[in-house]
């Protein structure tokens, strides 16, 4: 059983959506990384640019690999930070688990410091709110249903950000511009900041650098286009890749495959594709 909602409003500047799922809990031997890819227990996690906290609620373990196959594993809360490239993880494993989905730049707000510190990989959330993380998780554990336990969560975003305030305007401008296709040097020529501490501020808000912030906006677009029926050269066009050589080598390295792969397997969610 799966519930998603948007967030009360008093959440929406800071949190795109919340979900909820209820799976049976299976637990057992652990599958070789050879073992999972051969029967199919892998998935390509996709990069969207965006932060991720999800609370694991049964005694299943988030099993991730890095691309040379170094494996992760991580129970309870995890705070997924912002990628630019894709990851794969085991799906052979499931449990109750309740997600959030952050807007750009709420990392911050929500964890403290620079969202650099969580990028490009997954981190506890017991290492940044400490014994609370683990109360939190309890809570949700003990809510009766799927809704009350998005209510639950929400309350412990809510006393989280009572009294945070919204990233840098010079920040949220950036990335109005960035997501409507502008270049960095654009970006910067409209700024009040110098282009140095336009990055640097960028980077600590929202995890990623602004060419690798852009990178992943155009390879979002090129995959809302793959689910149709246009021609690699035209999805290069439309999605501003410079050409089809180019567009075909850069979604490779941020997707793990091509765009041909991606387009057979289909995936029902565009950013997580089994094999």
């Amino acid at each position: 059983m799966f519930v998603q909602r948007d967030p009360t409003p008093a959440l929406r500047p800071f949190v795109a959506t919340l979900w909820a799922q209820r799976a049976l809990d299976r637990t057992g031997s652990e599958l070789s990384l050879e073992a999972l890819r051969a029967a199919g227990g892998l998935e390509h996690v996709l990069p969207t640019g965006a932060l991720h906290l999800v609370f694991r609620l049964g005694s299943s373990s988030l099993r991730v690999f890095d691309p040379s196959g170094d494996e992760r594993c991580f129970a309870g809360a995890v705070i997924g930070g912002a990628r630019a490239k894709a990851y794969r993880r085991d799906v052979t494993s499931s449990g109750d688990v309740v997600g959030v989905q952050l807007r750009l730049g709420a990392a911050s707000l929500l964890f403290g410091g620079s969202a650099t510190e969580l990028s490009e990989a997954h981190t506890s959330l017991e290492s940044v709110w400490g014994r609370e993380a683990e109360r939190v998780r309890e809570r949700l554990a003990e809510a009766p249903s799927l809704e009350a336990r998005l209510d639950r969560v929400e309350a412990a975003l809510l006393a989280r950000v009572a009294s945070a305030t919204l990233p840098r305007p010079e920040v949220a401008l950036a990335l109005r511009q960035l997501q409507a296709g502008s270049s960095w040097a654009d970006v910067v020529t409209r700024s009040e900041l110098s282009e140095r501490r336009l990055r640097s501020v960028f980077a600590d808000t929202v995890g990623l650098a602004p060419k690798a912030f852009a990178r992943v906006v155009r390879f979002e677009a090129a995959l809302r286009r793959l689910g149709g029926t246009g021609s690699a050269a035209q999805i290069a066009l439309d999605s501003g890749f410079s050409d089809q050589a180019h567009f075909q080598r850069e979604f490779k390295e941020i997707a793990g495959m091509s765009p041909g792969t991606y387009r057979r397997r289909a995936p029902t969610n565009r950013h997580h594709v089994r094999g």
